[in-house]
């Protein structure tokens, strides 16, 4: 399991690729474990989670799964599938609760705007990881898999976005 999450943060850190993963349907349910962690993390942290939002977010997320998925087999490497499905959602869930830990840390030194901008950037470094993941694994330039990751993050906030809208 050590081993394991090592090759994630090697992948955060963009020294490795999804090839690094094992094909294995136990990784991806650790991965998976790993995202429901995360998320019980950051519900957890809320003042007051509204469940429809939740929901609309979950929603969002599996649908970008489905996109990176898509783009997999239409560049004909599905067998590659459960690496990369496992690279996206253990890394995404690293960097997201790593974001939340420094918004607590860092929340009473620099304020919650600042703690919330220091989170914000965090978070975002998951675009260029999750480009790094989609491009080894289509073995393609590193700047096709961030526009890929780009389209995805743009998928899931135009997705939670228009869901969330209160009438």
């Amino acid at each position: 399991m050590l081993a394991l999450l090592k090759t994630y943060l090697d992948i955060i850190a963009l020294r490795k690729g999804p090839d690094a993963v094992p094909a294995s349907w136990l990784v991806l349910n650790l991965s998976i474990a790993i995202l429901a962690f995360a998320w019980l993390f950051q519900v957890s942290l809320a003042d007051d989670p509204d469940p429809r939002v939740l929901m609309i977010g979950f929603g969002a997320y599996v649908l970008t799964l489905l996109f990176f998925g898509a783009i997999l087999y239409l560049y004909g490497f599905p067998d590659r599938l459960l690496q990369t499905l496992s690279s996206i959602i253990a890394c995404g869930s690293l960097i997201a609760v790593t974001a939340a830990i420094a918004s607590l840390l860092f929340g009473p030194v620099i304020g919650g705007n600042g703690a919330g901008l220091l989170a914000a950037l965090i978070w975002f470094w998951s675009v260029p990881v999750k480009g790094h993941i989609i491009a080894r694994a289509i073995e393609q330039h590193w700047f096709v898999g961030i526009a890929f990751a780009v389209s995805a993050f743009i998928l899931r906030l135009g997705i939670e976005t228009a869901f969330s809208i209160q009438t």
